[in-house]
């Protein structure tokens, strides 16, 4: 039952973390804390301890395929609501994660999956790139 407690809490404390990094060395470090996969990281763990490293592994992929799709679903949010409305964004990147991660999850594939998070990486770091900072 103890682990189910720490489960429970961990998330909280990982967010508020983020919070208090925030404050103490602004919105930018607290930007990139936000972005690194620390609660996948730790369903990882759990999943080790309490169904075995095999297990775990085979988790892996999947994983990784939700965070590509997660990725492909921020770059596509950043891109489409340049043309359209915010609700509008929202439904048509919902619709873009569902396919994403429906398509990355069919191949179960290691490589694929790396392969397409790095990409993902490099084309939100190219799009955020060329964004002016506001004044």
């Amino acid at each position: 039952m103890t682990a189910f407690y720490l489960k429970l809490l961990i998330t909280p404390a990982l967010m508020l973390a983020i919070s208090l990094a925030a404050r103490r060395w602004g919105t930018g470090v607290a930007g990139l804390l936000s972005g690194l996969p620390m609660t996948s990281a730790l369903v990882m763990l759990f999943l080790s301890l309490e169904q075995g490293a095999v297990f775990a592994s085979m988790a892996v992929p999947g994983a990784l395929a939700g965070l590509a799709a997660i990725q492909a679903t921020y770059l596509f949010y950043f891109l489409v609501t340049r043309r359209v409305s915010a609700v509008a964004g929202c439904v048509l990147a919902l619709a873009l994660y569902g396919a994403t991660a429906f398509l990355m999850n069919l191949s179960g594939s290691l490589a694929l999956s790396i392969l397409f998070t790095l990409l993902m990486v490099a084309l939100i770091i190219v799009a955020t790139s060329k964004q002016t900072p506001p004044a």
